[in-house]
């Protein structure tokens, strides 16, 4: 894996280079060309795809805002309030049409091309149950690289535009840059074009800080990815391949494990996209704000993929839990089920709709869908009682601000959030559930005494790597909590042992790299 990351790295630094060697004028041409490459060497000609976003979105965009100019236009010739009314509803009726076409066709296409096959076996599975003799085909088909974000930024796109946030982009080059944005591309983050086009499209010049804490930023992702993730991954795999000749204690210890796995990998990763941004100028959005100090699921997932859940809430959860109908249903709830329970009513059909598409999002699977449900059912639950909670923790004198409270709180959440990603993990829901089974049973407690058994199939060596990389990704987010900089500690450091530290970091990822051919590519890179 070291390979590869260096590989990208190297393509990086290629690509800024070129990027402040041409005129400045000139640079965003640069990202074009870094970008169709890229996309090329990993996609080749389903590069395609890409394309027909780029030029339908961008044609929608231009469209929604001469709609609203031609509103604007009209409303400013009539004085006639009725009048003004029937122009109204009907740009805003043909800016929807727009707007619909828009989203069917790219929507379509991703959904096409990815749940095709889920849905025909979703559907032979009823076609069965109801004892029809018909099945249809499954098909599979291959999968545009970053597919499932460059979709939903280009909506993004349009949505804003309909909402009249921002104007549309004129030049097509430039919102190809935009929407094909190498350092985005593969897991995000979802920018949105008002907040990265600034940055995107300014004139930068090479900065020396910027070089120093941005390469600080990728060689800290490589740390992540290289000593935690990668490591800690061949430990889970062995738990979930053998999981049915092994006790429940392995399979807890699998769950934490691969909460911090997946946590160290794709927070690396960002942090690789992020330090790259940097060094050329260019801002992309954070995805995580140590997420393992949330003291809920749903202050969790505030901290964690942040990007994708502020897409949810700004262009699926506002709409649906707002909308007339949902708003209605609300009123008549308050009758029946009290004021609290009656306003909760239209966010819980809106969160019923996102967390179904946040689990499909992530997988065209079955247990994807269980995984989404599960954390719905728990925010809404936690909704659902914060007044009880409220009512217990009076009534025990417990503290809402102590420390020992907050700690329990903390590793409440992660274990729940742990407990439920095997349901994401795992290959099929039946094989979730049978790990769920297991984790209740046979439990051996001298496990925990041996590193060999509490990091199956690494050996003693690469286990303290382990927890030595483990401890150091505790303490960097604990001063980032703290609101500490963590480059002011390090510049306190003198001269020579700053770089002693440097050096140390970089031989123990190669060093720790070298020792075997450990770990694969990045998560969330198949989406």
């Amino acid at each position: 894996m070291l390979v590869t990351l260096l590989k990208l790295c190297f393509y990086f630094a290629a690509v800024a280079g070129v990027y402040f060697l041409v005129p400045k004028k000139r640079q965003w041409w640069v990202l074009l060309l870094g970008n169709l490459l890229f996309y090329l060497h990993y996609s080749s000609y389903l590069l395609i795809y890409l394309i027909i976003t780029i030029i339908t979105t961008y044609i929608t965009g231009i469209l929604l805002e001469k709609k609203g100019d031609e509103y604007k236009n009209k409303i400013r010739q009539q004085e006639d309030k009725e009048l003004k009314k029937q122009i109204k509803a009907r740009l805003v009726k043909e800016k929807r049409w727009i707007l619909a076409l828009s989203l069917c066709l790219n929507l379509g296409i991703w959904i096409a091309l990815k749940y095709t096959g889920f849905f025909a076996e979703a559907l032979n599975q009823l076609f069965a149950a109801c004892g029809a003799n018909a099945a249809l085909p499954v098909l599979r088909f291959v999968m545009p690289l970053g597919m499932s974000y460059y979709t939903l930024v280009a909506a993004g796109y349009c949505i804003d535009i309909y909402r009249g946030k921002y104007k549309a982009e004129r030049n097509i080059f430039k919102y190809a840059v935009f929407l094909s944005f190498f350092l985005q591309l593969i897991q995000g983050p979802f920018s949105r074009y008002d907040e990265l086009a600034p940055s995107l499209f300014a004139e930068h010049r090479f900065s020396w800080e910027r070089l120093y804490n941005g390469a600080m930023r990728i060689l800290w992702g490589i740390f992540k990815k290289c000593l935690i993730a990668d490591k800690l991954s061949v430990c889970v795999e062995y738990v979930y391949e053998n999981y049915a000749s092994l006790d429940g204690s392995f399979l807890f210890l699998a769950m934490i494990l691969f909460g911090i796995e997946l946590y160290a990998d794709f927070s690396g990763y960002m942090d690789i996209m992020v330090g790259t941004g940097q060094i050329m100028g260019i801002v992309l959005p954070e995805n995580f704000k140590q997420p393992f100090f949330a003291k809920s699921i749903e202050e969790f997932w505030r901290r964690w993929h942040i990007t994708l859940g502020a897409w949810f809430k700004n262009y699926l959860f506002y709409p649906v839990s707002m909308s007339k109908w949902a708003q209605n249903i609300g009123v008549k709830s308050r009758k029946y089920l009290g004021n609290r329970t009656g306003r909760l009513i239209p966010s819980y059909f809106a969160l019923v709709l996102v967390w179904s598409a946040t689990g499909l999002w992530h997988g065209a699977a079955s247990h994807y869908l269980y995984w989404g449900l599960m954390q719905m059912a728990v925010i809404l639950f936690s909704m659902q009682m914060a007044g009880v909670y409220e009512k217990m923790h009076q009534a025990a004198h417990v503290p809402a601000d102590a420390v020992w409270w907050q700690v329990i709180q903390m590793l409440r959440t992660f274990l729940l959030f742990a407990f439920m990603e095997i349901m994401s993990e795992a290959a099929t829901a039946a094989d979730a559930l049978a790990m769920y089974a297991k984790m209740l049973l046979g439990w051996q407690e001298n496990i925990f005494m041996s590193t060999g058994t509490l990091f199956a199939r690494i050996g003693i060596v690469d286990s303290l790597i382990v927890l030595l990389g483990v401890i150091g990704m505790l303490v960097v987010d604990i001063l980032k909590e703290k609101q500490i900089s963590i480059k002011a500690c390090v510049m306190k450091l003198p001269l020579f042992p700053r770089y002693v530290f440097y050096i140390g970091i970089i031989y123990l990822i190669v060093l720790a790299s070298a020792r075997d051919s450990m770990g694969g590519g990045f998560m969330y890179a198949n989406f």
